[in-house]
């Protein structure tokens, strides 16, 4: 069972997106879930009973980052890992991080998951895939120019990113509205 939350502005890159969204969606898995409290949020993954049956009973903590974490996509791999990405409020109004947890739920990169776009601009609403070498691609929405735009990064097994520390600007989103 995989949830998907996306929220974009308008057209074209939604068609870039609904590319996105299709092959996530034949990826089998996860339910991702926010707990919040008064002040902090803890976010928890929680495996698909038919895929799994030896994980925490209520799930695997992927980030106890102050702030806020939403996850929209939750993806598992060939050898059984899980990768996810999240929008993350720990240092501003929005960043991406991701994580790579292996079949067990242990985290393989930093415990509060590995900064995909990480500046003082509001960057959020991330989509993943994976990209057939072992690593994955993931695009968001970001506003770092004073418009909305999408962005995407690529990242190898261990999470490094394989396409500058900013990430590529594919479209401007901001002329659509």
């Amino acid at each position: 069972m995989i949830y998907l939350v996306m929220f974009m502005k308008r057209t074209k890159s939604i068609l870039f997106l609904i590319g996105i969204m299709s092959l996530v969606l034949l990826n089998p898995l996860i339910m991702s879930q926010v707990i919040n409290n008064s002040k902090d949020s803890t976010f928890y993954i929680l495996k698909n009973k038919e895929v799994s049956s030896y994980w925490v009973p209520n799930g695997t903590v992927v980030s106890n980052a102050s702030g806020v974490q939403g996850a929209t996509t939750t993806l598992i791999d060939n050898d059984g890992n899980i990768w996810v990405p999240w929008g993350d409020t720990r240092q501003d109004g929005g960043d991406i991080y991701a994580q790579k947890l292996s079949g067990s739920g242990e985290s393989l990169w930093n415990f509060n998951g590995n900064p995909i776009h990480n500046d003082n601009n509001v960057s959020w609403y991330p989509m993943m895939v994976l990209d057939g070498t072992g690593g994955a691609i993931i695009t968001w929405q970001d506003d770092r120019t004073g418009q909305d735009e999408v962005y995407v990064q690529r990242i190898d097994a261990q999470g490094q990113l394989l396409w500058g520390a900013d990430g590529v600007r594919v479209a401007n989103i901001s002329s659509l509205k």
